[in-house]
């Protein structure tokens, strides 16, 4: 994992080296094959009970510079960076923070800290983050203007290293993935803070689950409901959108949908409900084996409920890659008696070809379209394409966000089957009886 940094160092010196102690080759170690100084420093520090944080600089366009000079311009540039991070870092970094500077790959390069002897907070992660990304892309432009047209920036992010693992190999593996994470999706730079939360939330079981009916139009009958999730109260991450944001990002997706599946099946049971169930669940999740195990061990625990009486509710919001495995995927709950919708229809550009491929049991079509429907024909129309294919295909139609009188006479008339939203209820505890229900 280490890029060898040894850089015409004669084998001697090398064997001296390793007879160092660790704290005396903190600044790009070599890649010893008898010792590694990262994985040292990183367990006297937990041996310490001293809180460990990674800063990351990625060199922008790395691989581009790579491509465009020669080889010794590029050995060069390498030399280049890591002298001036040495200077630079000994310049911001008290010594009893610094564990070590190390290279990894061809164009990351990571401070690994400790709390030893004063505490820094996220807010000092970042501002010797700043620090230093500044005065590194100021000296190297000095010193690589000779050689090199391109000027040298980084792309930054930092993280904590996880305490509570005890192999400090893995607890880096994971603060690496975040910082990488970061990068690539611009998160905010605590994704570390955040998925501590989100584990606490998931082992504590911490969220709970709200209920809206999903009424037939033509009968004003409650027919099903949707399971909504809200996380703790008064946090981030009591909203459902930052929830499973981050749970994703911090790779705890499955856990924490399967938490959501456990809750739905609780209240089912606890209630005695026998109508359809709907639950929103990602594609992630659906496509993981993983997840298929887990889920039909959690149903075996609730024997009084069927799979058949339970709805996962996909949204075009999240990218399908790979259809044929994902219908394979979904070919295995099906075969268990688990049924589908497609959630949020018409709300993007992916509605018809995912209708299509997975040819669902329901199909919900989003608020965006029902909005003012009783007041824009191109609506109107949207409604009866989307209706048309339905009918093709068999599936039953639900027509999410529904607000005003007239919005529900309009699908009435259009004889669509189910409606849901705010005209008949906000979210509520699960299955409470809802009334009174209105429409014409």
């Amino acid at each position: 994992m280490y890029l060898k940094t040894q850089k015409g160092w004669d084998k001697l010196k090398m064997l001296l080296q390793l007879l160092y102690p660790s704290r005396a080759l903190r600044l790009f170690p070599p890649h010893f094959l008898l010792r590694d100084i990262v994985m040292e420093q990183l367990e006297s520090c937990r041996k310490s009970n001293h809180r460990c944080a990674l800063l990351l600089f990625d060199v922008r366009h790395y691989g581009e510079v790579k491509a465009l000079y020669p080889a010794h311009v590029i050995l060069q540039l390498d030399e280049t960076i890591m002298e001036v991070f040495s200077e630079t870092v000994r310049k911001f970094i008290a010594d009893e923070h610094l564990l070590v500077v190390q290279r990894f790959f061809a164009d990351d390069y990571v401070i690994l800290l400790q709390e030893k002897n004063g505490h820094f907070d996220s807010y000092r992660l970042q501002q010797w983050t700043d620090l230093i990304r500044r005065e590194a892309e100021k000296e190297l432009q000095r010193r690589t203007a000779a050689f090199l047209d391109i000027p040298i920036t980084f792309r930054t992010a930092y993280t904590w290293l996880d305490d509570k693992l005890d192999e400090p190999h893995e607890a880096l593996q994971r603060a690496l993935r975040d910082v990488q994470v970061q990068l690539r999706q611009s998160l905010p730079a605590n994704l570390g803070n955040y998925r501590a939360e989100i584990q606490r939330i998931i082992e504590e079981e911490t969220i709970h689950v709200l209920a809206q009916p999903i009424i037939s139009l033509s009968t004003k009958e409650v027919e099903g409901w949707e399971i909504l999730t809200r996380g703790p109260q008064d946090t981030p991450l009591a909203q459902p959108q930052q929830l499973f944001h981050f749970a994703h990002q911090a790779e705890l997706l499955i856990p924490l949908e399967l938490l959501v599946l456990q809750k739905a099946l609780l209240e089912v049971e606890r209630k005695q409900n026998k109508q359809p169930i709907f639950i929103n669940m990602t594609v992630h999740s659906l496509g993981s084996r993983q997840f298929y195990q887990q889920a039909m061990r959690l149903m075996s625990r609730f024997s009084s409920i069927s799979p058949a009486q339970i709805v996962f509710e996909i949204t075009e919001r999240h990218a399908i890659e790979d259809y044929p495995s994902f219908v394979q995927a979904l070919s295995a709950f099906r075969r268990a008696g688990f049924r589908f919708a497609v959630d949020d229809t018409g709300a993007g550009y992916a509605s018809l070809y995912m209708i299509s491929q997975l040819m669902p049991e329901f199909i919900k079509i989003d608020r965006s379209i029902i909005q003012g429907i009783d007041q824009h024909d191109s609506k109107d129309w949207v409604l009866q394409a989307l209706l048309l294919m339905a009918e093709r295909i068999g599936s039953n139609v639900v027509a999410e966000g529904i607000e005003t009188e007239a919005e529900a006479a309009v699908l009435m008339k259009k004889n669509v089957t189910y409606g849901q939203g705010f005209l008949f209820a906000r979210p509520q505890l699960p299955f409470q009886a809802v009334h009174p229900i209105r429409t014409g």
